[in-house]
């Protein structure tokens, strides 16, 4: 595999072994969001497949009509989307599913590559003159 960020031809100002290093933990974040994903569309495969019907049936789905699908597995009635009215799900979606939904990883910050030395930060001005 190589390091995304690289481009033929160019100079490299890191060390190989760095160059692999990033490259390692690239690939293990792809790998994981991938597993990730996956588990996802498994655990609620069903409701993919609504959507799936529902757009071979109409070609178009408006937004809340496949968040309905996703989130409660049906579409709610113009009735049941009025805002005073809570919605009751058909079947029960666990916090964590949700969270891990819509949730998006974090990406570890990797130091920029550079022979210069760090910037520090700037001074604090000066405290002004006694009155």
């Amino acid at each position: 595999m190589m390091f995304l960020g690289r481009e033929v031809g160019r100079s490299q100002d890191f060390s190989e072994a760095t160059a692999q290093a990033i490259d390692s933990e690239v690939g293990a974040l792809v790998r994981a969001a991938y597993e990730e994903a996956r588990d996802i569309l498994q655990t609620h495969r069903d409701r993919v497949d609504a959507l799936v019907n529902l757009l071979l049936e109409q070609e178009t789905v408006d937004g809340p009509d496949a968040e309905d699908l996703i989130r409660l597995g049906r579409i709610r009635s113009p009735e049941e989307r009025e805002p005073d009215e809570p919605v009751e799900s058909t079947e029960t979606v666990s916090p964590a599913d949700l969270a891990a939904a819509s949730a998006v990883p974090a990406v570890p910050e990797v130091p920029a590559a550079t022979d210069d030395p760090p910037v520090p930060p700037p001074a604090e001005p000066p405290a002004p003159p006694p009155a």
